[in-house]
């Protein structure tokens, strides 16, 4: 979940209002959630790019992407950090086989 504009996550919003506001209420909680979008990263010519999409319904391994990418589309994939943190909007990326292939 991202911020369109910026790609900036939650925390980061939040962070951010904390020091402009020097508080954080519930309304500010709202008004986070306001901002942000679901996003998936596509690779693109090497770099990630940030594309916002619809789902549906989800579990604790899956959720349904139900628009916003197309069939061949190569979604970037990792760890909750990385995707949710580190990675951004045209980030250079690169694939790596999974451990143990050849």
């Amino acid at each position: 979940v991202r911020s369109m504009g910026k790609g900036e996550t939650a925390d980061k919003i939040k962070a951010d209002r904390e020091k402009q506001t020097g508080f954080n209420t519930g309304e500010l909680e709202k008004d986070i959630k306001d901002q942000l979008s679901r996003v998936v990263f596509l690779k693109e010519g090497g770099r990630a790019k940030m594309v916002p999409v619809e789902t549906g319904i989800a579990d604790n391994n899956y959720i349904q992407i139900r628009s916003g990418i197309r069939a061949g589309d190569e979604v970037i994939s990792g760890s909750y950090t990385a995707l949710s943190k580190d990675l951004k909007d045209n980030s250079k990326v690169t694939v790596e086989k999974p451990k143990g292939s050849t």
